[in-house]
């Protein structure tokens, strides 16, 4: 097989990657798994699609895609469905633990733009915490506001859902 000099940069357009949601029969033909196994796997909690009001057109995104693939590669090697879906949370777990650590090595930005807020405090959980940010769940869509605790280590941090006044 040849090998191609491509970097991960040159192949990854993460602002197109969030944009892309696919039809579940476009995605079953891209990934070779059957619609049905699809709605399995979505009932069983494995993936989740982005469906419309009605529920009846499910759509994935790039995230739901990408565990698609890894989940039949496993299949493939032999794994059962629940080994498989288990084997997936397992290296979702061990990229973010890895994410973490490198955040926490280097010049970090999250550290440096928590010196310069005058964000307060809340009381979370009988610790203070400061409001970093909003974000949105990748698989649920929940709008989140994102924590740092005032001992600003990262692996502390809380997510909760984003309160209706701020809507």
């Amino acid at each position: 097989m040849p090998k191609h000099n491509l970097s991960v940069s040159t192949i990854l357009d993460i602002p197109l990657l969030s944009r892309i949601i696919v039809g579940i029969g476009e995605v079953s033909n891209i990934t070779g798994v059957s619609a049905r196994q699809l709605r399995y796997w979505e009932s069983k909690g494995i993936i989740s699609s982005i469906g419309d009001n009605a529920g009846t057109n499910r759509k994935y995104d790039y995230t739901n895609i990408e565990k698609i693939i890894l989940i039949k590669d496993f299949l493939d090697q032999g794994f059962t469905l629940e080994a498989s879906a288990k084997r997936l949370e397992e290296r979702i777990l061990r990229l973010n633990e890895a994410i973490v650590q490198l955040a926490n090595q280097h010049n970090n930005p999250i550290q440096e733009s928590i010196e310069d807020t005058n964000e307060p405090y809340h009381l979370l959980d009988g610790e203070p915490y400061r409001l970093l940010g909003y974000a949105t769940h990748s698989v649920t869509k929940e709008k989140l506001e994102i924590y740092l605790p005032s001992d600003k280590n990262q692996e502390k941090l809380l997510a909760k859902p984003l309160e209706e006044e701020h809507h």
